[in-house]
C-alpha cells in the first residue's frame, strides 16, 4: 500500500467517521441485530404463522357431522385439541347454525368410512375471509390429522415417524434462506450508496480532477474511496454474525461467509462507481443504482450459482461448497475491478 493510498484512506475513513447519516444509520442497524431474536419471531409469524403456535391459544367452534360413531370420535379428537364441538343431525342443520354465527367451522364426515384399500374424504366448511379461514385451517390441522391417524390404525395401517430433534423446518430455512442473507447483504447495499456519494461529490466540487493532478492515479483515488466503504461494510457484518450469535443463531464457517459478504459488497462498489463516472451527478447515479439493485436481488433467486445460495450453503456448513466456490467469486470481482482501472479515465474524460 502506497503512503499516498493510505493517506487518502484515512481521509476518506475520517469523512465517514463524521458524516452523522451513516453513524445513524450503523447504529440502528446494530440496535436491530442486538434484538435478533425477537426479529425472528416476528418475521417467522409472517412467514410460517403455524410455526410460531399463533393458533395454540384458539377455540374455535366446530360443527361435525356424520355417521355417529365416527362423528362421536371425531369430537372427541377436537375436544382434546382444545375445540370446541358440537355434533349436528344433517349438514343442513350444521349450515343453520354456520350462518347463524354459532360454529367457526364445520366438519362434513362421509356416511360411511371405506376400507383400507380405498379413500375416504371428509369436507370442511370455512369462512369466506381469508385470515380467519387460514387461522382455523391451521388450528384445525392437529386434529384432524390425529383423526386421521385413528382412522389408520383401525384399519390395520401403520405408519412409523421419525422423532427428529432441533429447529422446526420453518424457522431453519427462514434463519439460513432469508434472515442471515438479507442482513450480511445490507451492508454491501450501504456501500453503493456511499461510493456513489462520495465520488460524485468529488465531481460536482471538481475536486476530482484536482486530486488527480496530485501524484495519485485515477484507480487509486477509485480504489481509496471504496476501500473506505468496504471498511464500513465488513464492520458492520462482524458486528451483524456476533449479535446474532448472542441471540442464538449460529452463522458456520464465518470467515468464508464474510468473504462472500464483501466481495458481493466490492462487487456492487464497481457497478456504482461505474454508473456514477457515467452520469455525474448523484441524483441520477442513485437511481440508476436502485434500479439495478432491484434487478440484481430479482436475478440472484434465480440462480443456483448466485452469491445468496452460496451464502446460505456456507452458513449451514453445507460440506459441498468451500474456498473454490469463494475464490471463483474472487476471481470474477477482481476482472470487474480490471474493467473499472481500464474504463474510469475514458470516463472521466468524457464528462
Amino acid at each position: 500500500m502506497s503512503a499516498a493510498f493510505r493517506a487518502l484512506l484515512e481521509r476518506e475513513v475520517r469523512a465517514l467517521i463524521r458524516e452523522r447519516t451513516i453513524l445513524i444509520a450503523f447504529a440502528i442497524q446494530l440496535f436491530v441485530a442486538s434484538f435478533s431474536s425477537t426479529l425472528l419471531v416476528g418475521l417467522i409469524s409472517i412467514y410460517d404463522p403455524d410455526s410460531t403456535q399463533l393458533t395454540s391459544q384458539m377455540r374455535p367452534r366446530v360443527g361435525v357431522v356424520g355417521e355417529v360413531d365416527a362423528a362421536a370420535a371425531m369430537a372427541a379428537v377436537l375436544a382434546e385439541n382444545d375445540a370446541q364441538p358440537r355434533q349436528f343431525p344433517s349438514s343442513a342443520a350444521v349450515q343453520v347454525a354456520f350462518d347463524a354465527g354459532e360454529l367457526d367451522a364445520a366438519i362434513l364426515l362421509p356416511d360411511t368410512l371405506n376400507g383400507a384399500d380405498e379413500v375416504s374424504e371428509a369436507e370442511l366448511v370455512l369462512p369466506a375471509s381469508d385470515t380467519r379461514a387460514t387461522l382455523l385451517r391451521m388450528a384445525l390441522r392437529k386434529p384432524l390429522k390425529e383423526y386421521e391417524e385413528r382412522l389408520r390404525k383401525e384399519n390395520g395401517i401403520e405408519l412409523r415417524y421419525a422423532n427428529l430433534q432441533g429447529l422446526s423446518s420453518s424457522t431453519y430455512e427462514f434463519q439460513y434462506g432469508a434472515l442471515i442473507p438479507l442482513l450480511l447483504f445490507f451492508p454491501g447495499f450501504v456501500t453503493g450508496g456511499i461510493v456513489i456519494d462520495t465520488i460524485s461529490e468529488e465531481m460536482v466540487n471538481h475536486t476530482l480532477e484536482t486530486l488527480w493532478a496530485g501524484p495519485l492515479s485515477l484507480n487509486t483515488i477509485l480504489g481509496a474511496k471504496m476501500t473506505a466503504a468496504l471498511a464500513v461494510s465488513l464492520a458492520q457484518g462482524l458486528c451483524w454474525v456476533a449479535l446474532m450469535g448472542l441471540n442464538g443463531i449460529v452463522v458456520h464457517r464465518v470467515p468464508l461467509v464474510l468473504a462472500v459478504s464483501t466481495l458481493s459488497a466490492t462487487a456492487i462498489a464497481i457497478v456504482s462507481a461505474l454508473i456514477t463516472l457515467l452520469f455525474h451527478d448523484r441524483e441520477r447515479g442513485q437511481f440508476i443504482y436502485a434500479l439495478f439493485i432491484l434487478l440484481a436481488a430479482s436475478l440472484s433467486f434465480m440462480s443456483d450459482l448466485s452469491p445468496v445460495t452460496l451464502l446460505t450453503r456456507l452458513a449451514t456448513g453445507d460440506p459441498g461448497v468451500g474456498l473454490s466456490a469463494v475464490l471463483g467469486y474472487a476471481a470474477l470481482v477482481g476482472a470487474m475491478g480490471w474493467g473499472l482501472g481500464k474504463v474510469s479515465r475514458r470516463l472521466v474524460a468524457a464528462g
